[in-house]
């Protein structure tokens, strides 16, 4: 709990920089594309089984499955990155103010 709250503050003062506003930006976007992935193998996937042509049915459910699993670790790679840009910009904010007081 205590290490969220201290990501928070660190996150909201380096909100308004253009590296974590991107960052977050693509985090946010596989994030949902990961979502929309997975939301779509039962929703269009399962019924598309049963009332589909046989060996396309497999193709399109596998296809499904594997778009899903490509873009899991592709997410968690921008979820990465969101949180090493963070914490650079915090530790050269860091370098800069000990710059300031030298």
């Amino acid at each position: 709990m205590e290490q969220n709250i201290l990501w928070y503050k660190i996150y909201k003062t380096h909100k308004k920089d253009v590296v974590v506003q991107s960052s977050h930006q693509s985090f946010l976007l596989a994030r949902d594309i990961v979502a929309m992935s997975f939301l779509f193998i039962p929703i269009s996937g399962l019924p598309f089984i049963f009332l589909g042509k046989q060996p396309l049915n497999w193709y399109y459910l596998s296809l499904l499955v594997i778009q899903y699993l490509i873009f899991v670790p592709i997410a968690q790679n921008y979820g990465h990155r969101f949180v090493t840009n963070v914490l650079a910009q915090e530790s050269v904010k860091d370098v800069k103010n000990k710059k300031k007081t030298k």
